[in-house]
């Protein structure tokens, strides 16, 4: 997969933000605001947001499996999955340290 900077886990997100506006959640480092518009807050809430978003049942293959069924309480977005795609995506983009920018060398 291709490098993967926050403008692109931004789109990925904009669906949610009128789900999750006004929402808060307690942390290890206190109750936070989730802005899913907002590099930090997303960078703080990772694992929040990567459990949620992969709170879906795979097939083998690594698709979702259809009709999808969740496997979370609170899988994001409610009723549907994003494209297996995106949310791969995002937990590629968490796993090689969420970089807001490419790297200038």
């Amino acid at each position: 997969m291709p490098d993967i900077y926050w403008n692109q886990i931004k789109t990925i997100l904009t669906p949610g933000l009128g789900c999750m506006s006004g929402r808060t959640i307690a942390t290890d480092d206190g109750v936070c605001e989730i802005d899913l518009s907002d590099y930090q807050s997303v960078k703080r809430l990772h694992e929040v947001i990567a459990a949620a978003l992969n709170g879906w049942e795979r097939q083998e293959n690594g698709e979702w499996t259809d009709p999808p069924k969740q496997t979370k309480d609170r899988a994001m977005p409610p009723g549907n999955p994003l494209r297996v795609e995106d949310v791969d995506a995002f937990l590629t983009w968490v796993q090689d340290g969420m970089p807001e920018t490419p790297t200038m060398v």
